[in-house]
């Protein structure tokens, strides 16, 4: 329940990131004991009140709060053997391992913008980019100043969690962007689409089309009589094909900076046949 309420506020605050059913939401007026609070020595900051509605939560009330997924791959897999796995000195004396892995290895957080949970979460992340199995992350992060879950006392399998769920993120990341770190694009992660016509063979659906011509050469006119029939979902004429929106009007938007609203635009689109309910003007 108090996952629903977080996620359901996280746009004003609410940290959504925790799936361990020890976290609830702050008491306010109550300390928040965090490690490094106490390591740095600085008092622990009170929780207060930002904002609040005077309301009150009834359990069918959560049905209109969007359901919250646990991540993916957290149960299935066994928590690791560390027995079985290199030492982190090994580890961390690879060539590919970054300086700053090293260094946030050492870190309790309090060099950290984000805490204990941002400087784990980090360094799991670069033993992942520097070819870590999931297992070997698993191994530094347990060992590791910002290990969250060893310091509270938690059970290993909640570190094993958090790193399931930082491998399962990017490679979901890497699923749903056909985009490389480069830049470009490889064609072979695209589907070939047809175009879609609103004038078979003049103006495309979804792309920019351009009338060219002199002056007095009826381009204003063209473009009247095309928002008619937009609006009305009537044919166009000197097409070889139907268009996309034959038979479907639809609602245009009309651009200008040039002719009047009251004495020329609207005449127009009426003498044009345009339902004019369907047509709108930028102000």
């Amino acid at each position: 329940m108090s996952k629903q309420i977080a996620y359901q506020y996280r746009e004003n605050g609410a940290d959504p990131s925790g799936w361990d059913l020890t976290q609830f939401l702050r008491i306010p007026y109550t300390y928040n004991f965090k490690p490094e609070y106490q390591q740095n020595g600085d008092q622990a900051p009170v929780v207060t009140i930002t904002s609040m509605f005077h309301g009150f939560y009834r359990p069918e009330d959560f049905t209109a709060h969007e359901p919250v997924q646990e991540p993916t791959g957290g149960t299935d897999e066994p928590v690791p053997d560390l027995r079985g796995l290199p030492s982190v000195q090994e580890l961390l004396d690879r060539s590919v391992v970054p300086e700053r892995a090293v260094w946030l290895f050492y870190d309790f957080g309090e060099n950290h913008k984000e805490g204990r949970s941002g400087a784990l979460w980090e360094l799991e992340s670069l033993c992942r980019e520097a070819g870590f199995t999931k297992e070997e992350t698993f191994r530094v992060a347990w060992e590791s100043a910002p290990n969250k879950y060893g310091q509270d006392g938690r059970p290993q399998s909640a570190l094993w969690k958090e790193v399931l769920k930082n491998y399962d993120q990017h490679q979901e990341q890497l699923e749903d962007d056909s985009t490389d770190d480069s830049g470009f694009i490889t064609l072979s992660t695209l589907e070939e689409e047809s175009v879609s016509w609103l004038w078979h063979r003049r103006i495309p659906m979804g792309k920019i089309a351009f009338f060219e011509g002199d002056p007095e050469g009826a381009k204003s006119l063209l473009t009247t009589d095309i928002i008619a029939r937009v609006a009305t979902g009537r044919a166009i004429p000197l097409a070889d094909a139907p268009g996309e929106l034959e038979g479907s009007p639809r609602d245009v938007l009309v651009i200008s900076a040039e002719d009047d609203l009251r004495d020329t635009i609207m005449p127009r689109l009426r003498a044009a046949g345009a339902d004019i309910s369907r047509v709108h003007i930028t102000a």
